[in-house]
């Protein structure tokens, strides 16, 4: 092909990424916008689900918990029974009250739950022997619990004064253990609401007679009958919350792509006009400037703005690691990459739990350790690549040596080699040297790099062989044979103890998978470990251990060679 048909092309090929330019920005100022008209209202519509009241009975069981001593176990019993009779269609929750109130659990038709609740309810403790936190209780539960149908208070007013009242229609299940309980005062609060007073012993019978059947004429106790419970309906899948979410990930993913992909363009495109630069003008047309700067103005922005997000020192720090890896990117790119990523981890999160703000905050630490153990793993795969070719490296040096080559010569052949990464490493010791640096020094520095102790070792004998004198080539030819038994022995004793690591992962993950699958299959039967003092203790005791059993297999299995 001749050199006007490359023109050519190449021309068309400018003609068609400038066209698409704008396509490519406008598609993605459509998917943002179909995301927020699809995504918004369906998120509105989840939220209007999930806070919406229940069309089912609603109760709430205000116990006393005052340090009455014999109190609390009648308490119990009393709620106990008066939830062993209620309907399965009514929904119960618990608050707690001596001093204060405590909402235990939220109105729900789990009767498991609900009792185990109770049970595990424990005594104020301290110096709460009285029943005024009835009051808190009774002016708080209908904001932090909307829509009840009926309140039941169990208590024995422990030294109460006054009368309290309430809003909603209000049983109370009380009885007089001590002379400085005055149960009369919580009479006038049934009274005035509407509601009636019974012993612990008549809680069953109040469940009956507030949400059982009523008799045909009879509404004495229960009032005007209630229409028939809907049964909840199962959970929909939104799919105009899928569409959007998608759509939104999409549009982050092309528009990050297509920013990355201008600024990698850009590049090539300056490195190629210096190339051709030296044989040419030394200025560039309007033309060409002009290009440049459509170009790369949606590329240099996103850098721009993820620069200002990045600390100085971070970024120097980052810059520095991605330099270890091998990554031909800046610091703005792969903070921009990990932004993308931890977007779409968001997005699903949030689209397979249905909590935004769990996913949002899960997902951006999903994709911040994804990256960060990413780059990690890719700096300890090229030392470990420089560790193994290092030996290969200096009997190469050795040859050269001995064939009459300087060691500067030497190390100018290996980095010609391009065996990489050892190439790019020696290259740097290399410039240093043209500079007018030690190469001694600069061998050091990228031992330092490369966290290789074998290199420190081949710096430090050829500073003696500079020093005392001697043959350098047999000198670095032992050095190649001693960090190739050395490896030999080190991948031996990898293999030995295999069985050993294999077992030390096991018995690590074993609690935490085993806990986790309790947490969702067996949820009530792990309450018991984060709702009482024992549980937590123990947990923590477990968690303790844990971390102190992985340190100890993790110091056993790691030999030193």
């Amino acid at each position: 092909m001749t050199w006007r048909g490359r023109a050519a092309i190449g021309a068309l090929r400018g003609i068609r990424a400038r066209a698409l330019r704008p396509v490519i920005t406008r598609a993605g100022a459509v998917l943002v916008c179909a995301a927020a008209l699809l995504g918004l209202p369906a998120s509105t519509a989840s939220w209007a689900r999930t806070v919406a009241p229940a069309s089912a009975p609603t109760v709430m069981i205000l116990l006393d918990n005052n340090s009455s001593e014999g109190w609390l176990p009648i308490a119990q019993r009393a709620a106990l029974a008066y939830l062993g009779a209620l309907p399965p269609n009514v929904q119960a929750g618990l608050i707690t009250f001596a001093g204060g109130w405590h909402l235990l659990l939220r109105p729900t038709t789990d009767r498991p739950r609900l009792e185990a609740t109770v049970d595990a309810v424990q005594g104020a403790g301290g110096k709460f022997y009285n029943s005024m936190g009835v009051y808190s209780a009774l002016a708080g539960v209908t904001s932090a619990v909307p829509g009840l149908d009926r309140l039941v208070v169990i208590s024995d007013a422990e030294n109460l004064v006054g009368h309290p009242a309430a809003t909603v229609l209000t049983d109370v299940i009380a009885d007089r253990l001590d002379s400085d309980d005055y149960v009369g005062r919580l009479t006038g609060l049934a009274s005035v609401s509407g509601g009636v007073v019974v012993r612990p012993g008549g809680a069953a019978a109040l469940a009956k007679a507030s949400f059982g059947r009523p008799k045909k004429g009879d509404t004495s106790t229960t009032g005007p009958p209630r229409p028939p419970a809907k049964a909840p309906e199962a959970p929909s899948v939104s799919w105009s919350l899928v569409a959007g979410l998608a759509a939104l990930f999409t549009a982050v993913l092309l528009i990050a792509l297509t920013a990355l992909g201008w600024v990698a363009r850009i590049g090539r495109d300056r490195e190629l006009a210096g190339r051709i630069g030296r044989y040419g003008p030394k200025h560039k047309t309007v033309a060409a400037e002009e290009e440049a700067t459509d170009a790369g103005r949606v590329g240099r922005t996103a850098q721009h703005m993820a620069r200002r997000l990045i600390p100085p020192t971070a970024e120097e720090r980052l810059a520095e690691r991605l330099d270890l890896a091998g990554i031909a990117r800046k610091p703005a790119e792969w903070a921009l990459l990990g932004g993308c990523l931890g977007i779409g981890i968001a997005a699903v999160l949030s689209l397979v739990t249905s909590y935004v703000l769990v996913g949002v905050l899960v997902g951006a630490l999903l994709g911040w350790l994804t990256m960060r153990v990413t780059l990690s793993m890719r700096i300890a795969r090229r030392r470990v690549a420089f560790g193994e070719q290092l030996p290969d490296m200096l009997q190469l040096i050795a040859s050269a040596l001995q064939s009459g080559f300087s060691l500067a010569q030497a190390l100018d052949a290996v980095v010609r080699e391009d065996a990489q990464p050892i190439a790019g490493e020696f290259s740097r010791a290399l410039a240093e040297a043209r500079l007018g640096g030690n190469l001694q020094d600069g061998l050091d520095a990228v031992a330092t790099r490369m966290n290789s102790d074998d290199l420190h070792w081949t710096v430090m004998a050829m500073r003696i062989q500079e020093g005392v004198g001697g043959n350098l080539a047999e000198v670095l030819l032992t050095i190649a044979a001693t960090i190739r038994e050395r490896g030999y022995l080190r991948r031996q004793v990898r293999a030995l103890s295999a069985e050993g690591r294999l077992s030390a992962y096991v018995l690590i993950a074993l609690p935490l998978v085993v806990s986790a699958w309790l947490f969702i299959g067996s949820h009530g039967y792990m309450r018991p470990l984060y709702t009482t003092h024992l549980g937590e203790l123990l947990l923590l005791i477990a968690s303790v251990l844990v971390v102190v059993g992985t340190l100890w297999m993790r110091k056993i299995i790691r030999i030193e060679i």
